[in-house]
């Protein structure tokens, strides 16, 4: 037995080698693999890019919508505000509230104004006096003077 186990062992081994297609059709299907994988990430990169930029483009329109709505609404007010602020509208409230129009021209000076018990109520003009101030700056008297002389030429 000795000799049938040297004979075994002297024998050349041979190599087991896998058959060479078998080689092939593992390298094709890794490279499939690999690519099937870029593939599906790029898909999913993709569609998640096209996601976000509808999702955002909805949000920009929507917001575009109510920045519309907005100034339209803005705009109303501002008519309102108008129409609040027209010297008619405070006229007829005035009236309302039983105020009078003041017959003629009423002149108010910087101080407190006290009408001339003097002047006739029943003339079209009314002139207003102003209490006398002490140690009056030289500024208030040139502004006394020069606003004198534009309400004295308004007759």
């Amino acid at each position: 037995m000795a000799l049938a186990q040297k004979k075994v062992s002297q024998q050349p081994k041979q190599l087991t080698r896998k058959p060479a297609h078998r080689d092939n059709r593992q390298v094709r299907l890794r490279s499939l693999l690999i690519l099937v994988v870029i593939v599906v990430v790029t898909g999913a990169i993709g569609v998640e890019t096209l996601n976000l930029t509808v999702v955002k483009a909805a949000e920009v329109h929507a917001l575009e919508k109510n920045i519309t709505a907005l100034k339209a609404n803005n705009d109303l007010l501002q008519v309102k505000v108008d129409q609040l602020r027209s010297i008619g509208r405070i006229e007829s409230s005035a009236l309302a509230m039983g105020m009078e129009k003041p017959e003629g021209t009423v002149y108010i000076s910087e101080n407190i104004a006290v009408l001339d018990e003097k002047a006739d109520t029943s003339a079209s003009h009314q002139t207003v006096a102003s209490l006398p101030e002490k140690n009056n700056s030289l500024v208030k008297q040139f502004t006394r003077i020069i606003s004198g002389f534009f309400t004295s030429n308004q007759s």
